[in-house]
This record gives structure tokens, sequence and C-alpha cells, in this order.
């Protein structure tokens, strides 16, 4: 297990491009605790009968956004000062809801006096298409259709949320080890610099 304790690392990018796969490369590395968004969503998904292809409704999604308050709370509330978390979430540039999420994320980061590390997950429109619609995204009520899959890589991108951590990384060709390594050498990194250890000299 790499010695990272109360960090918050915000995984973000398209569907389909492989958060989940590599957040919990990430867990298994840091132990940390996983907060996917599918563990907000599927709350609410099975209640409306989500397919996959059909866009949620306003509605749906402000029951979802309750709970992700909820659970922001509870790691404010309930969790140990160092415990640490890896979240995914789907954000793009032209999703009016999509700032006032992370910024929760962040300022419960800054509220535990945690490391932040927010990581937007870029990848090649035919390969993001390949693993868009694999099968076993079904069972999980995932997106699977890529009818906007051009749209999003013609016309959006992936939300910069501007905080002077964050790290862009195209996963198109990195498998999930090799880019969960990445990122937590990323974190370890911005840990030493923020709690930088004293020099010790040996006469």
């Amino acid at each position: 297990m790499i010695p990272l304790k109360n960090t918050i690392i915000h995984l973000i990018g398209f569907p389909g491009v492989g958060k989940l796969t590599i957040a919990k490369e990430i867990c298994r590395q840091l132990d940390a605790v996983l907060l996917d968004n599918h563990a907000f969503n599927n709350l609410i998904f099975p209640l409306i009968r989500v397919d996959g292809k059909t866009e949620i409704s306003d509605k749906a999604w402000e029951y979802i956004y309750r709970v992700r308050d909820t659970v922001l709370d509870a790691m404010l509330d309930l969790s140990s000062p160092d415990e640490s978390f890896v979240l995914t979430n789907v954000f793009t540039k032209n999703d009016p809801d999509t700032r006032g999420w992370i910024r929760s994320v962040e300022t419960t980061a800054n509220k535990r006096n945690a490391l932040f590390l927010p990581v937007r997950l870029l990848c090649d429109p035919e390969e993001h298409r390949t693993r868009l619609v694999q099968e076993n995204r079904k069972e999980k009520l995932k997106m699977t259709s890529d009818h906007a899959l051009d749209d999003w890589h013609a016309q959006d991108e992936v939300y910069d949320p501007g905080h002077p951590n964050t790290l862009t990384l195209d996963v198109t060709n990195l498998e999930p080890s090799k880019a969960a390594g990445i990122i937590l050498t990323r974190a370890a990194d911005l840990s030493r610099k923020a709690n930088p250890q004293p020099e010790t000299f040996n006469p």
C-alpha cells in the first residue's frame, strides 16, 4: 500500500473512458474508499428503470444530488481524519451542474484539510467508442449508447476545474495499473510539497 493519508482523488471524464477501472486500481494501491458516481446514481436509477440509453430526467438528478450531498456530509462527520477517497464523475464543460458539484467536493477536502487532486481522463474517440459500448456496462446501469460520442469530442470537453493540482492524463494506451501509478505519484509529490520533511544533519 502507498503511505498517503487524507487524500481525495477526483477522476473526471466522459462516460466509458475507464474512470471506475482506474479508481479501483488506485484504491487497491492506496487502500482508499471508492465513491464511484454510480454508487450514488444506482440508488435512484432502478426506480426509473434506466436502460443506459434513455436520457435521465432532471427530477431524477435532483434526488441523486441529495444523495451526493449526504455522502459529503458523512465524509466530514463520520470518516476517520486519515481516510482517503477516490471519486469518479462525468464532468463536461457544457454541463451546467458540473461546477457546483466539483466545488462541493473541493470544499469538503478543504474542511478535512485533505490533499485534493482532480484528474481529467482523456481518451482517443475510437478507443473511447470501443470502451463505451462494452456489454458489461449494462449490468451496472451505465451508458452504453455512443450516439453522443462524436458530439462530446467535437463540441464539448472534459471539464477543467482550474485547481492548481489538476492532472490531465490521456488513458488511450495506458493500462489501469499504469494510470493509477501516475496519479498516485502525482499525489505523493503534492503531499511532499505540502508537508516537507525536516532535514536531518549528521555531523
